[in-house]
Order: structure tokens, then sequence, then C-alpha cells
């Protein structure tokens, strides 16, 4: 399998395999939040992440793990 090449900023050794990341409109819409908060969460948190031709994309366990701690908090 294919990896992406990572930069500093990105927080992984390793990126993630190709194709398994979400951009920030991906997110808002999944998840109903506003793409500014996308923005904040990830950098708060430090999502892994990866650029493929301009374009940022989040890695999906992440966005899952933040999501589903908020939505935890909220039950």
């Amino acid at each position: 399998m294919r990896r992406a090449k990572t930069g500093a900023a990105s927080g992984a050794a390793n990126g993630p395999a190709v194709g398994a990341g979400l951009t920030a409109a991906d997110v808002s819409r999944l998840w109903g939040t506003p793409i500014g908060s996308v923005y904040r969460l990830a950098k708060e948190q430090q999502w892994r992440r990866y650029r493929r031709q301009g374009r940022t994309y989040y890695s999906a366990d992440d966005v899952q793990v933040c999501f589903s701690r908020r939505l935890a908090r909220q039950v």
C-alpha cells in the first residue's frame, strides 16, 4: 500500500494511507460542525494530516476519536 509523505507538522512518523483522509469540508458536513471549528479542533488536538494536490486531509481515525468523545460528553 502506498503511503503519503507527511511534513513535520503532521504529528506522525508514517503518514496515513493515501485516500484515508477527510477534508475540513468533509468533516464539517459529516458531523454538522462549522468549518472554523473543524480547523480549531484539528489544531488543538493535533490531528494527523497530509497534503495532496493543494488540499489538506485529516486522519479519519483522529476525527472519529475527537467527535466520539464530544458525543460521549453530551450524553
